[in-house]
């Protein structure tokens, strides 16, 4: 695993250097949220896509010379497909009123990720963040969109979900000094909680 300084730098260069990259992942967020009001989305389709920012994390990370976040990503994005094709194609349902609000707010926070990006105005962070580009921002953003969709009604879906939110959440506090990395171990734990709630599928 690369060292704090050298896992700070890559992510700092990935953010900057690959910024076109961060902006066409936001509009693609965007468009697929103003789909939504034309039509209900399908649970298996949504979940199956949430996994192409993970694989844009994971080549990115390899890109940087982080083979530990690039490995683990990847890892990731397996687990999410095998669980996603096991879910019904089916409309999507909301969560509860109180999950899908702290969803919202997750995703919103993922999406304008205050960190790594140098930006001359806090306006930049609105369409350049770094969500679909390091770990962190992506991760918020999936424990968002999780929360916001009741865990597709998948008990593994939310594990898998919150159990690398919270490893990554911790290594950004603990390890890199991130402070605000501790919203993202606030949405997996939350995300952890909902598990195990009675009702949730366990495929």
């Amino acid at each position: 695993m690369p060292t704090p300084v050298a896992i700070l730098a890559g992510a700092a260069a990935i953010a900057n250097d690959w910024r076109w990259l961060a902006i066409a992942w936001h509009a693609m967020f965007i468009a697929a949220v103003i789909g939504t009001w034309w039509r209900r989305p399908i649970t298996r389709t949504v979940a199956t896509l949430m996994s192409a920012p993970v694989i844009s994390v994971s080549a990115l990370a390899w890109w940087s010379g982080n083979p530990f976040t690039g490995t683990l990503f990847a890892g990731l994005a397996v687990l999410m497909a095998f669980v996603a094709r096991r879910l019904q194609s089916t409309p999507m349902v909301a969560g509860p009123s109180a999950d899908a609000a702290a969803g919202v707010v997750l995703a919103t926070f993922g999406l304008v990720y205050p960190h790594f990006l140098r930006a001359e105005s806090w306006v930049e962070y609105v369409y350049a963040a770094p969500f679909g580009l390091v770990p962190c921002p992506t991760l918020t953003v999936l424990v968002g969109v999780s929360l916001l969709a009741g865990s597709f009604g998948s008990r593994p879906w939310a594990a898998i979900i919150a159990g690398a939110s919270l490893i990554y959440g911790v290594i950004g506090v603990a390890m890199l000094g991130v402070l605000i990395d501790v919203v993202l171990i606030a949405g997996a734990m939350v995300l952890a909680g909902r598990a195990w709630r009675p009702g949730i599928a366990s495929r």
